[in-house]
């Protein structure tokens, strides 16, 4: 798989380089969610994200600053209600919500879209359908995700060669990548193996 901490710091870069480009200055607050908080992988995206983000903000004409982090749970109808109270509390307090896993990332979609608000930027993850339908609409700004399809055809392809022709096995950790489902590459990422064949 991917190395999760780099995912977070990959976030973090995304997004200081969105708000640059949009000329941003003072404090932009921000809330984390994560639908499931005690999981090693959430917990390393946070720690690259915030990581990376303190390193930036020394540097950026702008700061962010993390103002609330929030378990949404695994349940479709508690998450969804879980980030409507979010965005409901916080509703101009922030510009953006990372949110660490596809349940997060559609519901904030789906919440801001219901609110016709296009002031809180959403930094997410996974290809899941229904986000790569609220990137192409404008309320999800990105989507990160790892190519499933990817890691287990390099993994298959190794041992293949290995018992095929006596190819050694690679040796220590070997990483996948992740990409960005954006506007931009939005017609590529739906035509990948991982949305083919449902690995989101």
């Amino acid at each position: 798989g991917s190395p999760t901490t780099v995912e977070g710091q990959m976030s973090a870069d995304k997004v200081f380089a969105y708000f640059k480009g949009q000329h941003k200055t003072g404090t932009i607050n921000y809330v984390i969610t994560s639908c499931l908080p005690t999981v090693t992988g959430q917990q390393q995206r946070r720690s690259g994200f915030e990581q990376e983000a303190a390193k930036l903000n020394k540097t950026s004409p702008f700061k962010l600053k993390e103002v609330g982090f929030y378990n949404t749970t695994t349940d479709p109808a508690t998450n969804l209600s879980n980030i409507t109270n979010i965005y409901t509390a916080k509703r101009g307090q922030i510009g953006l919500a990372y949110a660490m896993c596809g349940p997060d990332t559609q519901n904030w979609g789906t919440v801001l879209k219901h609110n016709n608000d296009h002031g809180i930027l959403v930094a997410g993850y996974n290809w899941l359908p229904q986000i790569l339908n609220l990137i192409q609409a404008g309320w999800v700004a990105w989507a990160l995700n790892e190519s499933l399809y990817a890691e287990g055809y390099y993994t298959m392809m190794k041992l293949y060669q290995h018992a095929s022709s006596g190819t050694a096995l690679p040796k220590g950790v070997t990483y996948g990548t992740s990409t960005f489902a954006t506007k931009a590459n939005l017609a590529q990422v739906r035509q990948s193996p991982d949305v083919k064949y449902g690995n989101g």
